[in-house]
């Protein structure tokens, strides 16, 4: 379509000339244009066009003429194909790893696509886009290599019937998928653990369900987050025992519409510490020795710090230690005064707790 035929008969007498009185007829009607009646004409030549999406025929009733002599008439048909017409740059957004698929619509039957290497934007960031020639649709499987979303250019050339139309471009943006390892924190009980996933996509949001104790019912708190969220991933948890305990989260990231793998956060939760030796030892009398052993039931409990400040009415000085104080507490007065033991305990897991024991010295007389 758009360009011009001639056929110029061979075995004629020279200075033959071409008259077509009627105007050449179009199969299917109205396909074709450009066809017009003409006469005396050196040959048989017209420009014709057709603008729908399948060829026509359009056929020439020619009388051949020589010294004013009319010949037999003869027929030319002249097959018009049509050319690809103009189609809209196009945006297609994909999630990395998948295939982009798209084939215009209002071309000729039998339209095929040619390009070269697309443009990466940025350059080297995605990986699958390379030239193809003569395909029936444009596809390709595209993985983003990137945090970010990268653009990936296609220049589009269609052809139908030997025909080339005009190019046109596809812009694909590729959407990065979270790829997330697996993760391991830990925490003390009663405590509350925070992840921000490390090279995650911007916007990238989480889903979990109910998450699984790896020691059956050793820690409560852990529940569903089935409303996606933005980092950090977070929850209060408590270790209802006196050993450490794992919770496992089984985590779904998602980055604009683009699911990741699913990937592990295993939370262990240290137990708390606390005194299981009494708080309030037996009273003891005037400058005899506080014999106090501190225990715990938190096997992983392996600090026990003290310390003293000075009392009114005890002659000791202030003092600090660890374990048992074994210390001989004189009362100077007349009546029992209260001597407050500061202890700091803390586990292997780093999990202090801060109790005061409480030992009453009676005066002597």
């Amino acid at each position: 379509s758009g360009t011009s035929f001639t056929v110029s008969p061979t075995g004629v007498p020279v200075g033959t000339q071409y008259t077509w009185s009627a105007i050449p007829v179009s199969d299917p009607t109205g396909v074709v244009g450009g066809g017009s009646a003409l006469s005396l004409q050196s040959n048989v030549s017209q420009l014709l066009t057709n603008t729908t999406t399948v060829p026509g025929i359009l056929t020439y009733t020619v009388t051949p003429i020589s010294n004013s002599c009319p010949g037999a008439p003869f027929t030319v048909a002249v097959t018009v194909n049509p050319v690809p017409p103009a189609v809209r740059d196009t945006i297609v957004t994909i999630c990395s790893g998948t295939a982009f698929s798209y084939t215009p619509t209002t071309v000729p039957v039998g339209t095929t696509y040619s390009w070269n290497n697309p443009v990466v934007n940025p350059l080297g960031s995605v990986t699958g886009g390379n030239a193809s020639t003569l395909q029936t649709t444009i596809g390709q499987i595209l993985t983003n290599n990137n945090t970010t979303q990268s653009t990936v250019t296609y220049t589009i050339t269609p052809t139908a019937n030997g025909c080339v139309g005009t190019n046109f471009t596809i812009t694909v943006r590729v959407n990065p998928v979270a790829a997330i390892r697996d993760t391991t924190i830990s925490i003390c009980s009663d405590s509350t653990f925070s992840l921000s996933p490390s090279l995650a996509p911007a916007n990238t949001r989480y889903t979990w369900q109910v998450p699984s104790n790896v020691t059956t019912g050793a820690i409560t708190g852990g529940t569903a987050q089935l409303v996606s969220v933005l980092a950090p991933l977070s929850q209060a948890l408590k270790n209802t025992t006196n050993v450490t305990a794992v919770l496992a989260y089984t985590v779904v990231p998602v980055t604009n519409g683009c699911p990741g793998a699913a990937f592990l956060v295993n939370v262990t939760v240290n137990p708390a510490t606390e005194l299981s030796s009494s708080l309030t030892p037996p009273a003891i009398c005037s400058k005899t020795v506080f014999n106090y052993a501190p225990t715990s039931n938190t096997a992983s409990t392996n600090v026990f710090n003290w310390s003293r400040a000075s009392v009114s009415g005890i002659s000791n000085a202030a003092a600090t230690g660890s374990g048992n104080p074994m210390e001989i507490l004189i009362n100077t007065t007349t009546a029992p005064i209260p001597v407050v033991y500061e202890y700091t305990l803390n586990t292997v897991g780093n999990c202090p707790k801060v109790q005061l024991v409480t030992v009453i010295v009676n005066p002597t007389p």
